[in-house]
């Protein structure tokens, strides 16, 4: 307990830091150059070693890459960083809540990790009693980028997303982030059968390595566990298929589309229409809602796009 009040002192600080402007230059630097110690915190160095290394695989390069970048964030007093290593701290952690700031990189950086069973996370997963995350944007213009989010989807014990601001846009220069979480295949055609009623008997909670030990040469998605998602002021160009598409076991989706920190683009039915047949055998709740007027401060409700 002596350690996580360190670590906990230290996060205090923390906060007051993350507006430093010198701060927010180093965090803008290229990867490669690290921004230096900030003098002024105060804590354990030997401490934060140690719990750093619970979260790398010795002896890798790239590993130690990211370990050194990890160290040098804390030590510079990066909030961003803290809150990455305090998460993966607090064990049995089942509900988490995360106000996402500017340049927030290195928690999405270590979780990803830990989503794709990166060692030494494959015989020592993270975020085993996790069931429920919720994300919102620290700022009234913009958004949070889904790739933030979506790595959440695929922990075992997940059962509920909720978000507020979040961008789920994809296409023209935007990856879709579940690319990143293709294993030897493509069921797309499996998906689309399923949508047209047919029975996919792919396992939720699947692991990369449930899926990389499949024989055959279609390929597949993890299948996340998650069963609610409810999700404000969002918006989703393509209706969230890949999300979706996904969950196979949804049993409650809830989505209000607010896109006046985007492009005013409409909302668009007929995506939606379409991803939802991905759940459509699962699916018990549903709520879609939309404020185009709040685009012009207006109260009114805009049309729906075609």
């Amino acid at each position: 307990m002596r350690g996580l009040q360190g670590f906990y002192r230290c996060g205090s600080g923390v906060h007051v830091l993350v507006d430093n402007p010198d701060l927010d230059d180093a965090c803008d630097d290229p990867p490669e150059i690290f921004p230096s110690p900030n003098a002024d915190l105060d804590y354990d160095l030997d401490l934060i070693r140690g719990a750093v290394e619970l979260l790398f695989l010795p002896g890798d390069a790239v590993n130690e890459y990211v370990q050194a970048k990890l160290m040098s964030h804390l030590q510079a007093g990066n909030g961003d960083a803290w809150i990455g290593l305090l998460v993966f701290l607090v064990t049995n952690t089942q509900s988490l809540s995360l106000c996402m700031p500017y340049n927030s990189m290195i928690l999405t950086e270590l979780v990803n990790r830990a989503a794709k069973l990166v060692p030494p996370f494959d015989c020592l997963p993270a975020f085993t009693r996790l069931t429920r995350v919720d994300m919102r944007w620290s700022d009234t213009e913009n958004s949070v980028d889904s790739s933030h989010l979506v790595p959440f989807f695929l922990f075992p014990s997940m059962r509920r997303i909720s978000g507020t601001s979040v961008d789920f846009n994809v296409g023209d220069g935007v990856s879709d982030p579940l690319d990143d979480y293709r294993f030897a295949g493509d069921n797309d055609a499996n998906d689309d059968a399923n949508a047209e009623g047919a029975d996919n008997e792919e396992t939720a909670g699947a692991t990369p390595a449930d899926n990389n030990s499949t024989t055959s040469s279609t390929k597949c998605f993890i299948n996340s566990p998650v069963t609610e998602m409810d999700l404000t002021s969002c918006t989703a160009n393509d209706g969230m298929r890949s999300e979706l598409r996904l969950c196979k076991k949804l049993k409650s989706f809830g989505f209000d589309f607010n896109n006046n920190f985007h492009d005013f683009t409409g909302f668009n039915a007929q995506a939606f229409a379409c991803s939802l047949s991905f759940v459509k055998q699962s699916l018990e709740h549903l709520s879609l809602t939309y404020d185009e007027g709040a685009i012009h401060g207006e109260a009114e409700e805009g049309p729906l796009a075609p």
